[in-house]
């Protein structure tokens, strides 16, 4: 039993304070508050990381997110790769001009990393965007 406030509109249970419907945004300030079984929920939370998160869709991306997991997934190893060669460099030939290619990669490294991150907040953006003119007409 999830104790709450039931949206009139989409049926989903809100938390007891809740003035407006997290899933809809109707205002629910009226409706009372009650008991109500988890099966009566019609929206299931996708991303089970932050509970109570509201999530009601899935990427149509979903290629675009695994290239830019990828590409960060390349820099972090870029990056550390770098870093550790630059450390066997400085103790091996105790020259800071050893290191400088080292840190290239590890630099290099960064900016896959950076460019994976910007393709996925894209990706996200581009979601959202699908998200509100898809709820727009519903208004």
């Amino acid at each position: 039993m999830k104790r709450g406030k039931k949206c009139p509109d989409c049926k989903e249970v809100n938390d007891s304070g809740a003035s407006f419907c997290v899933w809809c945004g109707t205002n629910i300030s009226d409706v009372t508050i009650g008991d109500h079984p988890e099966e009566e929920t019609t929206r299931r939370n996708i991303d089970n990381s932050f509970p109570g998160t509201p999530v009601t869709y899935v990427s149509r991306y979903k290629t675009a997110i695994f290239v830019s997991n990828l590409v960060s997934f390349f820099g972090w190893v870029l990056v550390a790769m770098g870093v550790l060669f630059a450390v066997i460099g400085l103790y091996s030939s105790l020259s800071m001009i050893g290191m400088l290619p080292d840190l290239g990669t590890a630099v290099s490294g960064l900016f896959l990393v950076m460019g994976g991150q910007i393709t996925k907040a894209t990706v996200d953006n581009a979601d959202h965007t699908r998200e509100i003119l898809q709820r727009l007409p519903e208004r």
